[in-house]
């Protein structure tokens, strides 16, 4: 999975400067970009899929490789990518255009927007949420003490939100888990005053 996302990025790094200068969109350069997609393509494995958007405009895109080995289902436009982690550098960002507009700030307290947290003794920080120091202990070992193997992310969030110590204090330790940026989804939802699917949407790269 790292290695597909690692792909990915070249190729979309790659594309930017074949599109740059401003160029006409000719065969030639569609040419140039199919060249690098093919180039990372490999028979029978799972693939990928790729656009090149300009001025929020889809200019190219193309699919190869497999999204399902065992059934040999060909990706599609359509089909369904799990990007996992790969969501929190966007949260991060929307945090950011909301710390921009003043809603908060990477340095208050989270305890300021979660008041079920508000008996945690120590004080964490939504930065401390983005960089996995905060302390607060992973979702998937909880939901193992609670006896439960799958939970729908309310359920993932209520659980959170009743949290009564953590692992170690904010700031002494990095520990890479999901529970900071359930959180942080949480708070953007509440100062966005809209469900976070909903938020201002990304904006594109100017390409």
């Amino acid at each position: 999975m790292k290695l597909k996302t690692v792909r990915i990025i070249i190729l979309i790094i790659l594309s930017q400067s074949v599109f740059s200068q401003k160029e006409q969109l000719t065969n030639e350069t569609y040419r140039k970009v199919d060249s690098l997609f093919l180039s990372y393509n490999q028979n029978n494995k799972t693939g990928s899929a790729i656009a090149v958007i300009k001025n929020e405009n889809v200019v190219y895109k193309n699919h190869l490789g497999l999204a399902n080995i065992e059934h040999q289902l060909a990706i599609t436009d359509s089909t369904v990518f799990n990007i996992a982690s790969v969501s929190k550098q966007f949260t991060t960002y929307l945090a950011l255009l909301l710390e921009e507009e003043g809603k908060l700030d990477f340095d208050d307290d989270i305890r300021k927007y979660l008041p079920e947290l508000e008996h945690l003794p120590q004080k964490i920080t939504i930065e401390q949420l983005t960089n996995h120091t905060h302390g607060l202990p992973n979702p998937d070992e909880l939901s193992l003490l609670k006896g439960v193997e799958t939970m729908n992310h309310n359920e993932v969030l209520k659980m959170l939100l009743n949290i009564k110590q953590v692992s170690f204090l904010p700031g002494d330790n990095y520990f890479y888990n999901n529970t900071g940026y359930i959180l942080l989804s949480e708070i953007i939802e509440r100062t966005g005053q809209k469900p976070f699917k909903d938020q201002q949407k990304i904006e594109y790269l100017n390409l």
